[in-house]
């Protein structure tokens, strides 16, 4: 068994404001969509993603900006978000630390995502 984490991470959060980006068909084309309402209040932290973790990925993708998200939010893959700036991002892997009391996630940031 994993010891709980949780209170440990807590302290380097912050409450931070997310828009799920929708995405739906449209004759065949994936549109995607900012939800207005809900948006999504939760804590947690956003941090660059160390230049070491960057090495491993593949050339194309290490010319985009990577960042970790660390949170109890749970989030799925190719899930699209939008911060309280109109950063948008979307999660491109998920590690599932709920044993410990939460989940970090990898994710891009860009416009044309």
């Amino acid at each position: 068994m994993m010891p709980d984490l949780s209170l440990a991470v807590s302290h380097f959060e912050e409450t931070m404001q997310f828009q799920i980006v929708s995405k739906t068909v449209n004759d065949g084309d994936i549109a995607e969509t900012s939800k207005v309402k809900p948006d999504l209040w939760f804590e947690g932290t956003l941090e660059p993603m160390p230049e070491r973790a960057l090495l491993v990925k593949p050339e194309g993708q290490r010319n985009f900006k990577w960042w970790m998200l660390w949170t109890d939010l749970k989030l799925q893959n190719d899930t699209v978000i939008k911060d309280e700036n109109s950063i948008i991002y979307r999660v491109m892997k998920t590690s599932d630390w709920n044993q410990a009391g939460y989940y970090s996630y990898q994710l891009i940031e860009g416009p044309g995502l």
